[in-house]
């Protein structure tokens, strides 16, 4: 059986600042889930996405029910466990967003491992950073050589040293792409959210981050993806749609997606702030 990642119960929230009203149903997301978060521009995709790490660093705020992540040491609700926790839960869940960070001095490799340098040097002590910075090393070579080295046309030792800059919309946003799955595989992460990973995107690019993907399947990490593509070749999948209503936003999983056969696993009103 499937072990759960999260769940939420009877979960409302509101966002710090604002009048923004969350309410979700019982969700739960396990082991190897891949879903995809689909509906208009302003239905509340993004809100609902970024709730699951932002909740732990104090953006959001509970009005009731709870938020659960599991692990072997068994359930913690995430709102109210300590700043200890919080910083390892945030290992286990890295979100890949549509921001393709850089500075305009950074290489490609740069841009590839700096979102691990980062989470190894916060996150562990210098006995383990060792190791798992040879390991990024390591690994940063073997993704560049699968999934850039034909495109940009380059060998490694020129990747570490060529402006990322120089390369195009779509090639850059590959390599913020395997950035944030070299960090989830480092941390051995169990959730991964995608935020539009195949905007911008050719075909060619598209099939590689498919077969990413699959790959990760087969870690048994779960995935979470907005996006307006719902084409995803060989990879079981289920669907949060999210439907605008007047001045509320609601999301429900499979029941008026455009394939309404798939599961429903939770609903979600967003109520936009006036």
């Amino acid at each position: 059986m499937d072990k759960k990642i999260v769940e939420t119960r009877s979960l409302e929230i509101e966002i710090k600042g604002s009048k923004t009203h969350i309410e979700y149903e019982n969700l739960t997301i396990k082991e190897g889930d891949f879903v995809l978060v689909c509906g208009k521009n302003g239905t509340g995709k993004s809100t609902f996405f970024n709730m699951f790490q932002n909740s732990m660093f104090d953006y959001f705020v509970k009005t009731s029910g709870e938020l659960i992540y599991y692990d072997n040491n068994g359930p913690t609700e995430i709102f109210s466990c300590p700043e200890s926790e919080k910083a390892h839960l945030r290992r286990k869940i890295v979100i890949i967003d549509q921001k393709d960070d850089y500075e305009k001095s950074d290489s490609g490799y740069d841009v590839l491992i700096r979102k691990s340098e980062i989470a190894i040097k916060n996150e562990f002590d210098r006995a383990i950073q060792k190791n798992l910075l040879k390991q990024m090393r390591e690994r940063s070579e073997e993704l560049f050589n699968e999934y850039l080295k034909d495109d940009l046309h380059c060998e490694f030792i020129e990747f570490k040293l060529k402006k990322v800059s120089s390369w195009s919309g779509g090639q850059i946003k590959m390599i913020h792409i395997l950035s944030g799955i070299l960090k989830a595989e480092l941390m051995k992460s169990r959730l991964l959210l995608m935020d539009e990973p195949l905007n911008n995107l050719d075909k060619e690019y598209k099939l590689k981050v498919n077969r990413l993907l699959q790959g990760l399947m087969a870690t048994r990490m779960a995935v979470l993806v907005i996006t307006h593509c719902h084409v995803f070749e060989g990879i079981n999948r289920s669907m949060i749609y999210a439907k605008e209503m007047a001045n509320r936003c609601i999301v429900k999983i499979g029941e008026e997606a455009p394939q309404p056969n798939l599961k429903c696993l939770a609903q979600l009103k967003f109520e936009m702030e006036e």
